[in-house]
């Protein structure tokens, strides 16, 4: 009996590996990316209110009928293991060749029963449990919005078996990514409103900013313009100026030569748009803020007629010469002038954004470079 018994299971075995492995599963998209993400859009007990995030697709490759057993897990970047997870049975048998309709987050992210699975044991599925294994998750579920890091949705799925383990399934995973983008710092030129607007004679004029990289929020320059008799009123600079410049921009710096006009003021503002679940990145992008963006404060300076080289030199003289270096002061006294050009992170600067660079030389280590 014994040796009937043991090559039917050895057989038994080989027909289940191989009917499983003819099951396939992809979600679409298999990512979003975004800026924030609140609490309720991953409530298993209210899949009704999650926006529609991404869709499972599972197909019987294989030439069976057969069930599918299902398992769901959440899980987070901040904690190794799953945060919560459950499983299912579907409804019925899935043909051979065959797909099931498409899956949302919404079926999958559920502790209820669909039209198409059951559910299967009475595990916690729920955003409470879910909070309960990183006190950071616990606090940013009680603010409503989950923290910065990755969530995952991972679906395992196999054919109904009467081994009720795991060790063979396929599985796929959608993520969430999500990272902050609240903080936008205009560097140079100007000031930021509401002071009075400063003097600025370069062209091509610098701006400089600095932003939270996300490396995948778009970045958006607006410089509105004001008449020289019309200065601008920080109260309502967006509804008064004129629209100067648009453009996208990347990194953390700009420079192009722009038809400023002696004698008028300018404001300046870095924007990019906020993404949420409801409008994840590549969900589109417009050239106007809404309500959802993320912008900077407003710098203001009033555009001057571009200085000569030897008054520039000279004013880069005059700083220089405050660094106190004795090397430097012994070549103004051979002759030699600062050619009003400085080289920073590889880009060369004039005029005022020079002039602020040589501002940040105090204590620092610089190199001097003489041309005859």
């Amino acid at each position: 009996m014994k040796r009937i018994l043991l090559p039917l299971l050895a057989f038994l075995s080989v027909c289940l590996w191989a009917m499983e492995s003819n099951v396939s599963l992809e979600f679409q998209p298999s990512q979003i990316q975004v800026n924030s993400f609140k609490a309720t859009s991953l409530d298993p007990a209210a899949p009704w209110q999650q926006p529609s995030l991404t869709t499972l697709l599972i197909k019987n490759d294989g030439n069976q009928d057969f069930r599918i057993q299902m398992k769901v897990e959440l899980l987070w970047s901040g904690v190794p293991e799953p945060l919560i997870s459950a499983e299912f049975i579907s409804n019925q048998a899935l043909p051979a060749g065959g797909e099931f309709p498409p899956l949302s987050n919404r079926d999958l992210v559920s502790s209820q029963s669909s039209i198409y699975f059951t559910r299967v044991g009475n595990s916690n599925f729920s955003l409470e449990q879910l909070s309960r294994r990183s006190p950071i998750l616990r606090d940013a579920v009680k603010a409503g919005f989950f923290p910065e890091g990755v969530f995952s949705i991972r679906v395992f799925v196999k054919p109904q078996s009467g081994d009720d383990g795991w060790n063979r399934y396929v599985s796929d995973r959608f993520d969430i990514r999500i990272e902050n983008n609240d903080l936008i710092t205009l560097l140079s030129p100007g000031v930021p409103a509401p002071a009075n607007p400063i003097a600025v004679d370069e062209n091509p004029v610098t701006f400089l900013w600095h932003n939270l990289d996300t490396d995948f929020n778009r970045y958006v320059l607006t410089i509105l313009e004001f008449p020289e008799n019309l200065p601008p009123r920080p109260q309502s600079l967006a509804n008064t100026g004129i629209r100067f410049f648009q453009t996208e921009v990347e990194g953390g710096q700009f420079s192009e030569f722009l038809p400023f006009k002696p004698g008028n003021y300018y404001a300046w503002q870095i924007w990019t748009r906020h993404h949420s679940e409801f409008e994840p990145r590549g969900s589109g992008y417009w050239r106007e803020q809404d309500p959802n963006s993320v912008s900077s404060g407003w710098n203001l300076f009033q555009y001057t007629a571009a200085s000569s080289d030897e008054d520039a030199s000279q004013r880069m003289i005059t700083k220089l010469r405050k660094l106190g270096d004795p090397d430097l002061e012994e070549l103004f006294i051979q002759g030699f002038k600062p050619t009003g050009e400085v080289i920073w992170q590889g880009r060369s600067h004039s005029g005022q954004s020079a002039s602020e660079l040589l501002d940040m030389l105090s204590g620092k280590r610089y190199r001097i470079t003489v041309w005859e």
